[in-house]
């Protein structure tokens, strides 16, 4: 087990481990933008771009609540199950305002 340090290396980490893992949903909705994915393709993807390594409980719940939720669609290829957006408008307008949100935290990290 890493021992914590306050202001070291394993701190950092698990800030940006936090800050991507609360970053999810968005995540999962920009690659899904891109093409269609199974949830372990995501997987995959996000631990290739980030380097963080977020399991099948992680993953899933999002995709399923963003079914729920009518921002995706799911079809079965083989053993697998593909995500892919469903309501293209409403996701573009989710993800319209994350940015704008990004936009203002980072003027208000400039002042």
């Amino acid at each position: 087990m890493e021992k914590k340090v306050r202001n070291g290396k394993n701190y950092e980490k698990d800030i940006r481990r936090n800050f991507i893992k609360k970053s999810l949903n968005m995540i999962i909705l920009i690659l899904l933008k891109e093409k269609p994915a199974s949830g372990f393709e995501l997987i995959e993807q996000i631990n290739k771009r980030f380097g963080i390594l977020f399991g099948p409980s992680t993953v899933y719940p999002i995709l399923h609540s963003f079914e729920e939720h009518d921002l995706l669609s799911s079809i079965k290829e083989g053993k697998s199950i593909k995500y892919k957006i469903r309501n293209r408008q409403k996701v573009h307008k989710i993800l319209y305002h994350h940015f704008n949100l990004r936009r203002t935290l980072e003027k208000m990290m400039r002042k």
